[in-house]
């Protein structure tokens, strides 16, 4: 049972505190003590853990610790452990999973300058999801707003304010010939003044018609 598991893995470390398994004895009796209801318990069996040299239990550990922290509202160590995550992610979901779970942290903190901190960490990763990059620059910027930096939440606002315009057709001038199937929707090359005066950002061309003048259409639209 869980208790007589505990008991051997601390008797365990007790007498081989640098034992070749103190590893795998301390992720374990954590994992014991947690099962136990001893929460401080298993804490502090994976802190030790965590001040060994990296190993196969020291993800697992981070793991276990970000749902011992978020039970007893340690924001500071659901966020220590998140970052970890971060760092040694090796899929794009374990990736994301570590990052939100940072900034969510950080959030419930309620500390400015660590939000701040946490955003940034969030968009200097190139591999970083761009819709919680987005994220991240919002509660940067609202951070930065609640701390009196009123100047520097509107640079990101700004930044982040951008106009999207949609193209709906190929930009090239061509005859419908009738050649081209049933729909065949494009627009003059003129028509850029339009969405100039839109003052568009970005314009997408992601659309069901972008096609519609074939190859030709799309290389047109993308030159001008």
């Amino acid at each position: 049972d869980k208790k007589t598991a505990a008991a051997s893995f601390d008797k365990y470390l007790a007498d081989y505190p640098s034992g070749i398994y103190s590893d795998a004895a301390l992720y374990y009796s954590a994992d014991c003590h947690a099962e136990l209801g001893d929460s401080e318990g298993a804490r502090s069996k994976l802190n030790t853990l965590f001040g060994l040299n990296q190993n196969k239990y020291t993800r697992r550990g981070h793991e276990k610790m970000v749902r011992l922290a978020i039970d007893s509202k340690d924001w500071p160590t659901v966020s220590s452990s998140y970052r970890m995550l971060a760092s040694t992610a090796t899929t794009s979901s374990q990736l994301r999973e570590a990052l939100t779970g940072y900034l969510t942290a950080m959030l419930e903190s309620g500390d400015g300058g660590q939000i701040v901190d946490a955003a940034l960490f969030i968009e200097s990763r190139s591999d970083a999801p761009a819709s919680l990059v987005r994220k991240a620059k919002f509660e940067r910027a609202k951070a930065e707003q609640a701390r009196g930096n009123r100047s520097v939440a509107v640079d990101i606002y700004h930044a982040l304010r951008k106009n999207v315009a949609n193209v709906e057709g190929a930009l090239i001038d061509a005859v419908d010939d009738g050649s081209r199937g049933v729909f065949f929707h494009s627009m003059n090359p003129a028509a850029t003044k339009v969405l100039q005066d839109m003052h568009a950002d970005i314009w997408s061309i992601g659309n069901n018609h972008t096609m519609d003048a074939g190859v030709e259409g799309v290389i047109s639209t993308k030159k001008i």
